[in-house]
């Protein structure tokens, strides 16, 4: 349906892309990539502390010490999005099988 949504660029012209701070699309942030190894070697210094903090848990709540690593779990090993595959506009998946035929013929 025409008139939908924001209208484009009228024909002929070209669009730059805003030139004023960021960085390019899917380059990682600085800030974001410094917390990042700021919290692993945290994790990895505090490990054996970890460890010892979860035995003891273990020993009088081994059902509290399981959900405390899953949760801590999450920050080393972050947890997968999950994706939905479908077709066109939701709809169900269209699968073609092409054959083509040999030098033959057949």
């Amino acid at each position: 349906m025409a008139g939908k949504g924001k209208p484009g660029p009228a024909k002929g012209t070209t669009v730059k892309p805003p030139t004023s701070g960021g960085s390019r699309l899917g380059k990682p942030n600085k800030m974001t990539a410094k917390a990042r190894e700021v919290i692993q070697e945290l994790l990895d210094g505090t490990a054996p502390r970890v460890q010892a903090w979860l035995d003891a848990v273990a020993e009088t709540d081994p059902k509290g010490a399981l959900q405390s690593f899953t949760a801590l779990l999450e920050f080393g090993v972050p947890k997968l999005a999950r994706t939905e595959i479908s077709g066109v506009d939701g709809g169900e998946i269209v699968t073609r099988q092409i054959l083509i035929a040999d030098d033959d013929g057949k």
